[in-house]
Order: structure tokens, then sequence, then C-alpha cells
């Protein structure tokens, strides 16, 4: 019998309602009584009543028919016994295949959020490329939309007056290349600075445009350029359902992208401008007093208000000046960093490429240069900057000064993390994925090579979770892995990596650990996992099964380690034990599971 696996609520209503059955209460065919009517009959949940059913299930004492509930199952003792290997065998076969297409399916998750994740930054580094011309940023990121969502046309629309005018289009034709802008679908987006999602010709929100030119799917987002909505980003499919969150959030992230390159650029060639007409002013010293002053006020006028940071620096990297923008950027004085040169502010990690530039642009090598680097503010805290940084000769050649303007592309800096973070850590716990598991495991590796020492890798599943998931739901099981996930972090040391496989199952790594600590480590999770989950006011009593492998005994690679614990898992459910320590002959029990 299978009464030892039960919780102690469960194995008393498993003996009773077994008894009954082998008594004859209930014959071949009739119905057993309903859960909710066991469950007050016995003082329990009705989960459970469920959880003893299926074991009895497993048994073969009873069963379960679509449509008409479960009933008893009256076979011969030793006819039962003769085929519940096969049921056995069936039952652990189904569970492998389910385990077997959860894994993949999980699998190919993380490799298309990768894949997109690759398309993104290289969308981001075309758009980088493309430097400051407004028309190839535009271009390149149309291109680069269009094949991130698969959609039949993506454009760029740009505010000019009273209408919108299409600037860049990818993929099919649009009818037109300009329209009003009220009344356009544009308008609700340009208006309120949310995007305009539709995924049906029926949808309310496209009503105004004639039936035979509606798409079947759209996504409109507003583009803001210096915090100014000037137009559109647009993407469009003849196919309704076309178009996936994952494409909302997508558009939504490269819109602002597209914005603060054509903010960049916008911003370059006002200063480019300047910076012509202002060495002009210099080289042309035999002009007038009063047309330097003019030019002179001019300038100083036009960098005092730009909107991103503009500063002046000696060839030595004094400043010589700063806008305000700077400053609040920064966070010093005007009058501070007149004391203090750029190497004061930058980091020391960026320092060393920032000093190559800076040379070749002064030595003549170069006009100039750009660069994404780290400055220090005066808080303590850390931006992220974009520098374009230019020198201003006099008529003999010699530099005079050197002109930097700088953007804060912090807040862009910050979505790449992000964007990294959700390809290395699972959505749902906030664990490291399968993926940064293998990466840490070979890590471990090499560090016990190099040291001659050792490590254990633990998998372990929640028992019943399935159960748990096909009678609460989805986001009952989601609060269930989520309080799982905090219990295993818990009771572990701040140095062992805790992962979430996908599922119910869990991987940890323990560096350092032998089998005697993994021992402990498993005791320690087993005693976490057994204490009462409770989720919405219903308790329940679930458990872990845990395998154990440890490097380099059971296995030298990180396939063969990650493999490993998963059959010693698959032991240690199969026999019902809490953990159980990898071993060979566990490999020769269970090959269906390895093929």
């Amino acid at each position: 019998m299978l009464s030892y696996g039960l919780g102690p609520r469960a194995r008393p209503v498993y003996e009773e309602l077994r008894g009954r059955i082998c008594a004859g209460t209930y014959s071949l065919g009739d119905r057993i009584p309903a859960h909710l009517k066991l469950a007050r009959e016995f003082g329990v949940a009705p989960l459970t009543v469920r959880q003893v059913l299926a074991y009895l299930e497993r048994e073969g004492v009873v069963s379960v028919e679509q449509g008409r509930g479960t009933f008893v199952r009256r076979v011969p003792e030793e006819e039962r016994l003769g085929r519940a290997p096969v049921l056995g065998e069936r039952v652990r076969q189904r569970d492998s295949d389910d385990r077997l297409h959860d894994l993949k399916r999980h699998d190919e998750e993380q490799v298309r959020a990768k894949r997109r994740l690759e398309a993104i930054i290289s969308l981001q580094a075309d758009i980088a490329r493309a430097g400051f011309d407004r028309e190839q940023v535009m271009q390149v990121s149309v291109d680069g939309l269009r094949e991130l969502t698969g959609a039949d046309r993506a454009g760029i629309s740009r505010v000019e007056g009273e209408e919108i005018v299409y600037h860049a289009y990818s993929g099919t034709l649009p009818r037109s290349t300009r329209a009003a802008v009220k009344g356009s679908l544009s308008e609700a987006s340009l208006k309120s600075g949310e995007l305009l999602v539709t995924q049906s010709r029926s949808d309310p929100k496209i009503a105004q445009v004639p039936e035979s030119e509606r798409p079947g799917s759209l996504i409109i987002a507003p583009l803001r350029v210096a915090s100014t909505a000037t137009g559109v980003v647009i993407v469009s499919s003849r196919r309704e359902v076309a178009f996936t969150d994952r494409d909302v959030r997508t558009l939504q992230l490269v819109s602002g992208l597209i914005g603060s390159a054509l903010e960049h650029a916008d911003e370059y060639e006002s200063n480019r401008l300047l910076l012509v007409e202002r060495s002009a002013a210099l080289e042309a010293l035999t002009e007038s007093q009063r047309r330097l002053e003019e030019s002179e006020t001019r300038y100083r006028g036009m960098i005092e208000n730009a909107s991103v940071g503009v500063a002046l620096s000696s060839v030595d990297g004094h400043y010589l000046e700063v806008n305000a923008a700077y400053e609040e950027m920064i966070g010093y004085t005007a009058a501070e960093l007149r004391q203090m040169t750029f190497m004061d502010l930058t980091h020391p990690e960026d320092l060393e490429d920032d000093l190559i530039l800076f040379a070749e642009v002064v030595a003549g090598n170069r006009d100039s240069y750009q660069l994404e680097k780290r400055y220090l503010r005066k808080s303590g805290d850390v931006i992220w900057v974009r520098i374009s940084i230019s020198v201003v000769r006099d008529a003999k050649g010699e530099v005079l000064y050197d002109l930097g303007v700088v953007e804060n592309i912090t807040s862009r800096k910050e979505a790449e993390e992000e964007l990294q973070r959700q390809t290395l850590y699972d959505t749902l716990t906030g664990l490291p994925n399968r993926s940064l598991l293998g990466d840490r495991v070979q890590q471990a590796m090499l560090t016990a090579r190099r040291d001659d020492g050792t490590f254990a890798v633990l998998f372990s599943d929640i028992d019943n979770f399935r159960t748990v998931n096909d009678s609460f739901g989805h986001e009952f099981g989601d609060a269930i892995l989520k309080q799982a996930a905090h219990r295993l972090e818990a009771a572990l040391r701040e140095t062992d990596t805790v992962a979430r496989l996908g599922g119910d199952e869990f991987a940890v790594l323990l560096p350092g650990a032998a089998e005697l600590g993994a021992v402990l480590a498993s005791e320690k999770i087993v005693q976490a996992m057994t204490r009462p989950f409770e989720v919405d006011g219903q308790v329940l009593e679930l458990g872990a099964h845990i395998g154990i492998v440890v490097y380099p005994g059971h296995a030298q690679d990180v396939a063969g380690l990650l493999r490993r614990a998963d059959v010693a898992m698959y032991a240690a459910r199969q026999r019902h034990f809490d953990f159980v320590v990898y071993s060979t002959e566990q490999e020769e029990a269970g090959g269906a599971r390895l093929t």
C-alpha cells in the first residue's frame, strides 16, 4: 500500500475508505460519495480526500471515468497486484513525458527571449551607428521593428503643423504619406501619450477607418523627442491577433530609443552649427568688437539654454565653462567644476579609454569622438552618459579648448540591464533560471578543479503540486511556488544558489559542499517545505523530494551533474524518500526516463 506517502491527516481517511471498498461497501460501478460529503464526514479538507482517491487510483482500487465521477474498481487481490507494476510504470512514463515536455517548452521560451534580446541589442547598435543622421536613424529603426514583430508594415510619422507625415516606412507601401492629425488614429496616442493597441478589424478604436483599409492588428506608440510627443511609431499586420504582449513592450522600448537618438541628433546638429559659427568668430580676429560680442552673447545663450549638458575644457582637462544642464546632471556648481578636471568625475574603470580618445583629438589624429561612460556625481551616485567631444582651434591650428556635449543615458542603460535580467532570472519567483544556474555550476567546477575542491547540486520538486494546480488553479499554484522559493533561499547560505528550472522543480548549487553538507542542506529544505502552506486561507501540507549529486564523484561536466541530480530526485519520489544521493543503479531502474 502507498499510505506511507500520505500526510498524517490523510492516512486515517485512506485506511477507512480502502477498508470499505475491500469489504464490499461500494460495489463495482457504485459511485464514491462526493469529495465535499466525504470531507465533512471525516472532518478534513476536500484536497485531502482528492489526495487519498489519487493514491487509491494508483493502487487500482478505484478508477475515474470522464463524466461519471469516481467508481469502485473491484479487482481480485492477486490480479490487482499483478497489474500494479504495469499501472505504476504507466504513471511513471506519463509523469516523465509531462516533465520532459515542460522542460522543453521552458527551454524554448528562454531561447526565444534570448534571440529577441539579441535582436533588440543589435537594433540599438544599428541606431547608434546611424549617428546623427535623422533619416538613417528612422529607417534602420522601422526595418528592425518590422523584423522583430513580424509586422507587414512599420513606419514613423512626425507632426508637421496640422498634418502628420510619414518620414520612414518598411514593408507594404502606405496609401498616403501625409494626413490631417485631427481625426487620425495617431491623434489619440499623441494626446494621451499612451499606446494604441488593436488586434481585430471590428475593434471600436479603429471604427473611423474605412473597412477595406482596416488592419487586422495595429500598435501605435507616441514618439517623444525632448519629452514632447512629436510623432508616432506604428506597426501593423493584415492578420488579426498578430502581435503579442512582448511585441507591445518591444515597440514601447524601441520608440524610446528612437526618440532619444533623434533628440541627440537634433542637439548635435544645433551644437555643430553653433561650433561652426563660434569657430568662424574666433578665426575672424580682424572683425569688429561689436560683432564679436554679439556672437559671444548668442553663443552663451544657446549653450546656457541647451537641454543637454555642455562643457568647455582646456587641453589639460580643466573645466572652463559649463551650462546649467551640466551642473544639474553632475551635482557640482560651475565654480566647483572650475577647480576640477573631467578626470575627477570619470569612473576609474572608464578613464583609460576616455584619455586615449581625448589625446587623439588634441593631436589632430581625429576631429571628434563619442563615448559612453560613467560619471561620479557629487552625491556619490553613478550615472551613465554619452559624450561627444570636439576641439576648437585658432588660425594656426592650436587647440583653444574642447567642446563636450553630454547626454544622460542612465535610463536607457537600466532598461538594457532589465532586458538582460529577464533572460537570466525566472519572472515568477525572481530566482536564477536554468541558463544562469548552468553558468554558476560551470564557475563552481572551475574553482573546484583549481583548488582540488568539491561542490554539490540538489534537484527538488514539490510533492502533489500538480494536484494542487489542477484543483485550485494556476494563480494558486503560482502563490505556492513563490512561497517555496522564499523558503528555499531562507534555509540556505547566502553563497548558495537557488534556481527555478520550470514547473515545480528547483535546483540548488552548494559551493564547497561534500556529501555530508549536501545531506544537511537537504534536511533543512525538507523541514522548510513540510511546513504547511497557506494561500487565501487555504492550508495545505505538501513536501519535497530531493536528488543529490556531488562533484567530482558523480559527474565531471555540467550536463552530467544536472541530469544525474534529476535522476536522483526521480528515485526519491518513486521511493517516497525525502532525499536520495545519486547512484548508477538509479539510472538502470529509471532508464525509460532518460531516453
